[in-house]
């Protein structure tokens, strides 16, 4: 039960309204006193007022005492949607393209993949279509890019059907990628507040993951560097707001080290590193710095509260609680457990004591308060201030830990809210940890270096095999840096070719395997395989060589292929996306039960035997009788009809036309299909052919 509002805020805050008490004043600002907004902060205050930001009511109503503290997935998802509910009603109308809008849609994306209700989503849709999938200004800054952010997203989750969406956002980030500076006559560095690492990496990080070209990667690179390099403190391990911060200091001597500057940048490292490739080098200079600045932070927790000052060294100048940087620090903090970064003994109860204290500024209606409007600096607020930005941080603070904790198994049996209004395969799809999509499929073939040669015509390298006794068991091609063909010689034991296994990418390989196993499933344990990624394999439905061995692997830095990242991508591919694989079983209905029920994937559209993969990933699987496919492989490859008619007939390569695809056999007569691309499996499953446009890269 939370407790009553403080009554101050009963008494003071209707004077205040009427002008009756003067600012400095002590006031308390729900677990403490603090003092009124200045009259320079007030106009601030008014003017994110009158451009739809928030507010600051004097009478907000009283606190929810609905909400429980459990961390389970009931709990969560209960004020997810209270919040989120509640912030949309109010902000539709007023959507915009400003950075302040970008966060609360980040939020919103991820209460809709935490939650399972595509309301939030579809909201984001709409916004996206109101503007047109453009950027706010030309030669955007970090805060103008951030926007972008929501499209990328949007279109990943489609399955990369439309190029158009992401296409005004790539033009522009085209038009600053050769910059040095801010912009022409601006001598800054691009990224030269800290804010700037929240709004502007995740977006060349998405753009990256939408097209694989990662000129996107080396820009966001280079200009963390240089950001870091200028703002971050070494010895107090957090960012300066901005270079002219350095030398200043708090009315009590200390150094000015603004939590939501804190938390913009923490925040930032967990919504860029998701997109980059496991294998990057460069990944560790973000791990590291995520763990310097949260072993700082947790020092710095107010132990009463649960939550964080304005100013982080200065709590008695600045006393009361600021929401929007505690929240964007618990979902830094969590992500890095969540994803084995942070040790979990360390922070957990640093995230639980920070969770608690924020849902102590959560009111009956859904608002969030205690947010400190805009500016650069710690400064003053009230109890009621809300603003859209503090709201998006609640929101991916609550989602994360969300995840976190069906990933993990919490539930304890307990039926989440939008699990509750599923049943099946949708209740198991909602609750499921998300796959990062299609690894690779496994074949074997009777002559290995037949079907190289006829992969390699088709454009795609044998990156790098594995052998034994000199004779080589396994070779790679590579379609792209995350997505593989593995070819198995037949030998004696194992004669027949054909469809061997299908490997699935999990982004945090541990929760995956903890989560089947709660589910009473039999995964074998976690090992590394032998090209030095994790690994773990699990018994499926029957195949025509009996249960089928589904694989699941994590890349990991160091292995084969995490060192083979960003070469060996051929040029002349005709694809550069595995879209689909087909599972040809002896039972299919009772193959897709498991796959929906006990995995999470679930049907889209008309075909039931489509199921999309858990996850954001846009791929799925094709669940077919054992006849007439028997142990025959069908692949399915994103590529434009027409290119890839092109070069299959300048290749020598005999094709079939099949509906609005085009069907290749390998030397062993498995299928490779190449359709058009980008198509997502709900397009697929209504039968309806996609927009003709170029296969990117994942």
């Amino acid at each position: 039960m939370m407790r009553p509002m403080n009554w101050k805020t009963f008494v003071i805050l209707p004077l205040l309204a009427a002008g009756m008490v003067r600012a400095g004043a002590q006031v308390g600002n729900e677990t403490g006193a603090s003092p009124l907004p200045t009259p320079q902060q007030q106009q601030g205050i008014d003017k994110d007022i009158s451009r739809h930001f928030g507010d600051a009511p004097a009478d907000p109503g009283t606190l929810a005492e609905d909400l429980s503290q459990e961390m389970t997935p009931t709990a969560l998802d209960h004020v997810i949607r209270k919040v989120a509910d509640w912030q949309l009603t109010r902000s539709e109308p007023y959507f915009d393209r400003i950075w302040t809008w970008s966060v609360l849609y980040s939020g919103l994306m991820a209460a809709s993949r935490s939650t399972g209700d595509p309301k939030y989503r579809d909201a984001m849709l709409r916004m996206a279509q109101k503007f047109d999938w453009q950027l706010r200004s030309t030669h955007p800054n970090a805060d103008d890019q951030s926007v972008a952010q929501t499209y990328l997203e949007l279109y990943l989750d489609s399955g990369r059907q439309h190029p158009e969406w992401i296409a005004p956002t790539r033009k522009a980030l085209d038009s600053v990628i050769g910059f040095d500076t801010l912009q022409p006559g601006d001598p800054r560095i691009p990224w030269w507040w800290c804010d700037s690492l929240f709004m502007a990496p995740p977006v060349w990080a998405r753009m990256y993951a939408a097209t694989g070209e990662h000129r996107y990667i080396e820009y966001l690179d280079r200009q963390w560097q240089r950001t870091s390099s200028l703002l971050f403190d070494p010895q107090e391990h957090l960012y300066a707001r901005d270079a002219s911060y350095i030398s200043k200091r708090a009315p009590d001597g200390q150094k000015i080290f603004w939590s939501r500057g804190e938390g913009w940048v923490m925040a930032g490292i967990v919504r860029t590193l998701p997109y980059l490739p496991d294998g990057d080098p460069r990944r560790a200079f973000y791990t590291d710095q995520l763990r310097a600045m949260a072993a700082r932070i947790a020092q710095l927790q107010d132990l009463q509260t649960g939550l964080w000052h304005a100013s982080l060294l200065d709590p008695k100048d600045f006393p009361a609680p600021e929401v929007s940087g505690s929240a964007l620090m618990v979902y830094a903090m969590t992500w890095g457990i969540h994803h084995g970064v942070l040790d979990r003994a360390t922070y957990m109860p640093v995230v639980q004591a920070g969770w608690r204290g924020l849902l102590q500024h959560v009111y009956a209606d859904g608002r969030v308060g205690d947010i400190q409007q805009t500016g650069a600096e710690p400064a003053y607020y009230l109890p009621s201030s809300s603003y859209t930005y503090g709201v998006g941080a609640f929101l991916l603070a609550a989602s994360e830990l969300k995840q976190m904790a069906v990933a993990e198994g919490r539930s304890s049996g307990s039926t989440s809210a939008p699990a509750a209004a599923l049943s099946g395969a949708g209740a198991a799809a909602a609750a499921s940890p998300n796959l990062a999509g299609i690894a690779h499929v496994a074949l074997r073939v009777r002559d290995l270096s037949a079907a190289i040669a006829f992969y390699q015509k088709l454009g795609f390298v044998r990156v790098f095999a594995l052998s034994h006794n000199g004779l080589v068991y396994e070779a790679f091609m590579k379609i792209n840096d995350r997505q593989f063909i593995e070819l198995y010689p037949t030998d004696a034991k194992d004669p027949d070719p054909g469809f061997l296994h299908l490997c699935f990418e999990g982004r945090n390989l541990q929760a995956v395997h903890r989560y089947y196993v709660d589910e009473g499933l039999a995964p074998k344990e976690l090992r590394k395989a032998g090209a030095g990624n994790l690994l773990f394999t699990m018994p499926g439905p029957f195949t025509a060589q009996g249960p089928q061995n589904i694989e699941y692997t994590q890349y990991m830095p160091g292995s084969l292929h995490s060192r083979d990242f960003g070469r060996d991508l051929g040029p002349d591919r005709i694809s550069t996306r595995m879209i689909a694989v087909t599972l040809a079983t002896a039972d299919p209905a009772a193959a897709t039960e498991f796959y929906t029920k006990k995995l999470g994937f679930h049907p889209t559209g008309r075909r039931r035997d489509l199921l999309a993969l858990p996850g954001d990933g846009g791929e799925w699987i094709q669940i077919a009788p054992l006849q007439p496919q028997g142990l025959k492989a069908r692949i399915t490859l994103a590529a434009e009809p027409t290119q890839a008619k092109r070069l299959l007939r300048q290749r020598n390569i005999a094709y079939q036309k099949q509906d609005h695809s085009l069907v290749v056999l390998d030397p062993d007569g498995n299928q490779v299909v190449f359709q058009a691309a980008p198509l997502s499996p709900q397009l697929a499953a209504s039968g309806t052919p996609a927009d003709k446009g170029a296969g990117a890269s994942r």
